[in-house]
Order: C-alpha cells, then structure tokens, then sequence
C-alpha cells in the first residue's frame, strides 16, 4: 500500500472526500476547517499559505484531529461516549526509541492499538477500530520507522550540542 491510498483509505473512514483540493466532508456538507484553515491534498494546485496539507503520516496533530472528527461522527450516530483516552508507551521501548500506543476507553469498549515509533500511525490505527474495520498491523508498519532511522534522527537532532 502506498501513502496515497492509506491517505484515500483514511477519508473513507471518515466519510470524507476531495472536492477542489480541499478535504470535504460528506456528511457534514462542508470542508474540514484545522485551526482556522482548510485542509488541502498534496497535490492541490490553489492553496493559501495558511492551509494545511492532509499528510497524516508526518502531522500529529492533524491525526487527533482526525480523531476527534471521528469520534465526533460516532458520537452523532452511534452514541458513542468516551471516557478516557490516554497515549501509553511500549515498556519495553527504550529512549529514543520509545513506541506509543492509544488507549480509548467508551461506552461500546476499549480500544488499543499497536505500539508505533510514529505516533501517527498509532492514531491512524485507532481511527481504524473506532469505525470498526479491521487492520492489517502488517501494512501500518511498512510505514513505521525503524530503530536505525530513529537513531540517526536522534544523533543529527543532537549533533554540534
């Protein structure tokens, strides 16, 4: 899978759609609005230097708000209530290298995903098991970094301190 289609396949889960290279939301009949901005595709020709692109994979903070729009939807059709959601982290990671996972705890059961490097992925995981569709922990982890890639992030983050 490439990240052009876990980028479709996450719209689709939220029953959202590209319209004018802008993310839309079908049912809502709008387009999704981050921090102010409208989320625009990679490939969109006309942004705004203020608009965001949709890369869930490098954008953290995008994917809880792609939580939290997906919890919104569930919440209005199925009424699903969270009561807890925490980040928990692999005890058997060790600094830097340290794998985060979600917890979400609601009225129809608790969902854990996997343990990532990328916390990203851990969010796109969880989107997964919240509209209910299975995932292949195999293909999220093509994505994932591995411990080398960490370590030379680290060590060039770190370097010349």
């Amino acid at each position: 899978m490439t990240e052009q289609e876990l980028n479709r396949e996450i719209l689709l889960l939220l029953g959202c759609g590209i319209e004018y290279g802008r993310v839309y939301d079908y049912d809502m009949r709008q387009y999704l609005i981050y921090n102010g901005n409208y989320i625009t595709t990679p490939e969109s020709l006309i942004v705004h230097k203020r608009d965001v692109r949709f890369e869930p994979l490098r954008n953290s903070k995008l994917c809880e708000y792609l939580i939290n729009v997906m919890i919104n939807k569930e919440t209005t059709e199925n009424g699903l209530y969270v009561t807890v959601m925490s980040v928990t982290e692999n005890p058997e990671s060790v600094a830097p290298c340290i794998g985060r996972g979600i917890m979400l705890v609601t009225n129809h059961g608790t969902f854990n995903t996997e343990y990532y490097y990328n916390y990203c992925l851990a969010c796109i995981d969880l989107i997964h098991k919240i509209a209910q569709v299975p995932t292949t922990v195999g293909y999220l982890r093509g994505f994932d970094y591995t411990k080398e890639q960490l370590l030379a992030m680290y060590e060039s983050k770190n370097k010349g301190r």
